[in-house]
């Protein structure tokens, strides 16, 4: 038959009475945690390509995730639990990558009626003064002008 087998009795939680010594290392585990999301997202903006179609900061997370869990197991006290905390603050980074692939990308449509740019009081008397004409026909073009001559005090300016 199968036998049973005891665990060592561990409370989650023991801790008692924290110290300034345990805060200090989940607050500084938390900025570790930032820190290393900090950096990741400035390595997705140097390299925007990324990695097999996704950006380094998911393979980043995916690293920190299974590293801080590992870490957890097999480190020592106090560095499992900092180990932990880096993880845990990256699982966070992971589910904004798990998020953004499970989401379909949207698609904004705009009615060429509302993508008309008419610049008004100051802007138009500048414009107007350079000789701009805004050109009515092309209603799809956002901020179309088309240099005409216009009556400028009887005289004709380009």
């Amino acid at each position: 038959m199968s036998e049973i087998i005891k665990l060592p009795k561990t409370k989650v939680g023991s801790i008692k009475k924290m110290g300034l010594r345990d805060v200090g290392l989940v607050y500084g585990g938390e900025l570790l945690g930032w820190s290393f999301e900090a950096a990741l997202n400035r390595v997705d903006t140097l390299r925007p390509e990324g990695v097999w179609g996704q950006p380094l900061s998911f393979w980043g997370n995916i690293a920190g995730v299974v590293g801080g869990a590992v870490g957890a197991m097999r480190l020592p006290a106090p560095m499992n639990m900092l180990s932990a905390l880096i993880g845990g603050y990256l699982a966070t980074g992971l589910v904004d990558h798990i998020i953004r692939l499970g989401t379909p990308i949207a698609v904004a449509t705009v009615t060429p009626s509302t993508a008309v740019f008419i610049p008004t009081g100051a802007t138009a008397q500048f414009n107007q003064k350079k000789g701009y004409v805004y050109d009515m026909q092309n209603m799809g073009m956002q901020n179309v002008t088309v240099k005409a001559p216009i009556i400028n005090g009887g005289r004709y300016t380009v």
